[in-house]
């Protein structure tokens, strides 16, 4: 691993004052197409597209992430117009997936000792720009337990996240506290822990119309540090003799 220094970002494009080429010669320009049709066309062109394949007998292959992914940007350099159309596409349109901790997902290779989130974050951040981060509004996240209680609510104060709308948590099957050791299974937004007599104890309080504690250094109350938050789901997976 070769630590990644950012370039220093030139101005956006998009902040030029320099006129675009109407491009009325062109059949997306000339009328005949509708802007409606034509937006459809080019968010259809960038969207973010299957190529090689993961191993199948792995953590992270699954329904929806079963192959390497990107967008393919050719279309931003055709001309001007089409840039000032297009721009803030690639980022709105590709999914933006963290894997927790790093070693579990993909690119698990890179990351062999404790700095591998920092990492992950780093090749995250220098891939865009920082006007290309403000676009991001949506992210997943496949966590074990032990990241989403220990380490997740670091996260939801990293400057990239302060714009984002959606989050999607996925506990996968493997994911679980002493899933090796068969323990049952147990997880509590409100006190940020996977102690099973607690999380009984508190449905069972909540059930009784009882107000709930919540622990404010706990991953539950984390999603209160993100301003522009809309959204949570969480996906929890398991087998069925559990």
């Amino acid at each position: 691993y070769v630590e990644r220094q950012p370039d220093p970002e030139k101005p956006p494009i998009q902040e030029s004052q320099h006129t675009a080429n109407p491009q009325k010669e062109s059949p997306l320009y000339d009328g005949r197409i509708p802007p409606e049709i034509r937006n459809s066309i080019f968010q259809f062109a960038l969207t973010e597209e299957d190529t090689t394949p993961y191993e199948v007998n792995n953590g992270y292959s699954r329904p929806g992430y079963t192959t390497k992914k990107k967008v393919n940007n050719a279309l931003l350099q055709t001309c001007r117009r089409v840039y000032l159309e297009t721009y803030h596409l690639p980022p709105i349109t590709k999914e933006h997936v963290f894997w927790h901790p790093p070693e579990t997902g993909p690119h698990g290779r890179f990351y062999s000792d404790r700095n591998g989130w920092e990492r992950e974050k780093e090749m995250f951040t220098c891939r865009m720009m920082s006007w290309q981060l403000d676009l991001v509004k949506e992210i997943q996240i496949f966590s074990q337990e032990f990241w989403l209680e220990q380490h997740f609510p670091k996260f939801c104060e990293e400057s990239f996240m302060q714009g984002i709308e959606k989050v999607k948590v996925t506990i996968r099957r493997c994911d679980w506290w002493w899933n090796e050791r068969n323990h049952p299974l147990a997880i509590n937004p409100y006190k940020g822990n996977a102690d099973t007599n607690q999380m009984t104890w508190d449905i069972m309080a909540s059930k009784e119309g009882k107000t709930l504690e919540w622990n404010m250094e706990g991953w539950g109350a984390a999603f209160a540090k993100l301003p522009k938050l809309k959204e949570v789901e969480i996906e929890l997976e398991t087998s069925e003799d559990k």
